[in-house]
This record gives structure tokens, sequence and C-alpha cells, in this order.
């Protein structure tokens, strides 16, 4: 597609997803978004939804159709996208609200196929979030009978894109059936009579005052309404990716650089601020600070675990998928005072990831230099 963007500043929404079985049949998952104006109303020109097909419209600019095959595609990896901007005819992401939906043929269960929802602004991974998982005869997510005889339900409810927070708030997701045509769409119901292509969908899901998270309920298609998939609402918020190399630990390995998580002008000096923050490494995806201290022989002014002299560990457990955000004291291990050279209070909540358990962690700047938040 060919971008007409008027302004840099920009949210991005990812769907990802593979092919689960090798039948030489594709995978095909269509990215949807409807877009309603925060009164309710549904964006003007547009008939239901808008997809790749639409191109851009509503503030949104889409990415080309994509599927993947097991058989054909190396890597066996789909992706669509919808960049939220402002774009030449005018059109503002910032004037709407978008209920954001995933859409599959009856071939493939939607929840097949490890989908994964991205949210990015200006290139930096705000929220990450994932269909439940398909489990073949399991009683708790979209199986065969949830919807018409002998069917799955195609749709799934992520959520709704709030501008003005920056992420998908995911109160009412779930799977769902829709019947789309000219005359517009019969949904299954999510809330007071409204189905997922209902434009004011997103402004009633305000009013639903819990319930972050997948919701299985009658009508999204769980046939179980004592299972429960969901994290603490901080898991449906904003936060930070840390990403820097010299952040992963690696025991014995010297880094080449220092840094400091504190304001100042140095280059060393990384200016973080109070806020909640995920490590992500390529080789450790959903990184963690260590629940042990670093052995005296890897702290210290040759840096010998990562890019800092004091490094952090907390002495601690872990939180688990559903829990609050934990109260934890996060420790700096130096050569003198070790391992407990200085300290800085913090929270972490743990998130469901497909499969993964990721772990966020509200940080603050650290009492001195040079000392930073490190994680493996």
């Amino acid at each position: 597609f060919t971008a007409k963007c008027s302004r840099n500043e920009a949210y991005e929404l990812t769907l990802t997803w593979t092919d689960p079985t090798d039948d030489f049949k594709s995978n095909d998952l269509d990215l949807l978004l409807v877009a309603g104006h925060h009164d309710g109303t549904l964006c003007a020109g547009v008939d239901v939804f808008l997809d790749f097909e639409d191109d851009e419209a509503c503030g949104a600019l889409f990415s080309e159709d994509d599927s993947t095959d097991y058989y054909y595609d190396v890597p066996n990896i789909a992706e669509e996208s919808a960049t939220l901007t402002t774009l030449a005819d005018g059109t503002k992401y910032q004037d709407y609200t978008y209920a954001v939906i995933v859409y599959n043929n009856v071939l493939y269960n939607p929840s097949e196929g490890r989908p994964m929802l991205t949210v990015k602004y200006n290139g930096v991974v705000k929220q990450t979030l994932a269909i439940p998982r398909y489990v073949a005869g399991g009683p708790n997510l979209n199986y065969a009978g949830a919807g018409p005889p002998g069917l799955f339900r195609n749709y799934y409810f992520f959520g709704c894109f709030r501008p003005q927070l920056g992420f998908v708030d995911t109160r009412g997701a779930g799977f769902h059936d829709s019947t789309v045509d000219s005359g517009g769409a019969t949904d299954t119901v999510v809330l007071n009579g409204l189905g997922i292509f209902s434009a004011g969908l997103c402004q009633a899901t305000l009013r639903m005052a819990s319930g972050y998270g997948f919701n299985p309920h009658k009508q999204s298609g769980s046939g179980d309404e004592s299972y429960q998939l969901q994290g603490d609402p901080q898991c449906a918020g904003s936060y930070t990716t840390l990403t820097d190399a010299w952040r992963r630990i690696e025991y014995g390995v010297k880094s080449p650089s220092l840094h400091c998580d504190t304001t100042g002008s140095s280059s060393k000096f990384t200016n973080l601020v109070a806020g909640w923050y995920r490590f992500s490494f390529p080789s450790a995806p959903y990184a963690k600070i260590p629940t042990t201290a670093p052995l005296k022989q890897y702290v210290g002014d040759d840096r010998q675990s990562c890019g800092t002299y004091g490094v952090s560990w907390m002495e601690d457990t872990l939180p688990d998928i559903g829990q609050a955000p934990k109260d934890v004291t996060i420790y700096f291990a130096y050569v003198t005072r070790y391992p407990k050279h200085s300290s800085r209070p913090a929270k972490i909540v743990a998130c469901r990831a497909g499969e993964e358990t990721m772990y966020l962690y509200y940080l603050s700047p650290v009492p001195g230099c040079a000392h930073a938040y490190c994680a493996l």
C-alpha cells in the first residue's frame, strides 16, 4: 500500500499468525476495524467495517491481505496491520474508537495458529494480546458446537482501541458469530443488545465496571461459564518495552558500555521515568528480573553481568496470572554492601502472552549511578 499520512505520530495494530496444520491449505485471517465516533455513530462512508479492501479510511491505513501455508511458506507466518494516523483526506485516528476484530472462515478455529495482536506507538511496543488457544475436545475455549451445530465461532473480538488511552481496552473480548451483508450485520450480543459490528459497542463497554481480558459467557463461545482467562487490568494497560541489548544479563560476559537508569546529560544516563515496563530480547522475549542475586564476581566496575555496575535483582516470588500487582523491592548488587548496595520499591504483575507468562514491572529511577535494571 502507499502511505498518505500528513504526520509522523501513529499507532500500528499488527496481527500475526501461523498455519497450524500441514494439510496443503492456507490459514487466512483478516484484521477488521469498526470505526465509531466517540458519540457511538459509525464513521461516514463505511458500510460496516474496515479491512485491507478499504486500504485507507477513517484514520486507518491498512496493509495488504496476507495468509500463510504450513507446507509452502518459510517462515510459516502471516501479518496484517492497520496504521492509525492522520490521512490525506483529513480523517485522524483521535476522532474514533476502533473495535478490533479477527475473522477466519470455518476452515480453522480462529484460536488456532497462535494469533497475536501487537500495539505499537511510533514503533515502540505498547501492548501484546493473544487469542485464547484452542484445545481439541477442551471444555473452555471456542470448541465445535459453540456456534451453529458442529461449527465454532469464527470471529474474535479483541476489544476497543481507545486513542485517548493508547491501548486496546479488552472489556467484552470473546468469540462471536456474525452475518454481514449489504443491510448491515447480525451478531451475537456482547452487551446491551450490541454485537461486535455495532458502532455503539465501544461506547457501551466503557460502562463495564470489570472483566478485562477474555470473558467467557454464553454469547462468547466458551461453553463453560466458570472458566476465566484474564489477567489484572494492568495487563491491558500501556507500558514501555525495554529492548536494549546491554540490559540482557549474561553472567561472566563483559558489557562494552556503562549505563545508569536515572536522569542526566551524559550518554550513560537513560533518563528512565517512573512507569510500567517489560523486558524483551531476541533470545528472551519474556525476560524478567532475576529472583536471586548475581555472584559477587559478576558485579562491579568490570560489568560482568550487564551494562551497569549495580545489577538489579529481587528476593521475592513472582506473582501468578490474575493476581493484582505485587509490591516488591528491587535490589542492586555491587561489590560494596553486597548484595544489597541500594534498593528501589517496585511492582510486578503477571500477564498471559499466548502460552507464555509476561511480567510487567513498575519501575522508578535508580538511587545512584551506576545502577540499572537488567533482566534475563
